[in-house]
């Protein structure tokens, strides 16, 4: 029960991991957009 419910939350810290990177990486794609426009 105790590995089965760290399991789940490694992979919910994974899942937030890899959004949390998509949107950084979204964040620096707008920027790089905008300065090619300005």
């Amino acid at each position: 029960m105790c590995t089965c419910f760290i399991e789940v939350q490694d992979f919910q810290m994974k899942k937030l991991i890899k959004t949390y990177i998509t949107i950084i990486r979204g964040i620096d794609k707008l920027k790089t957009d905008i300065h090619k426009k300005g």
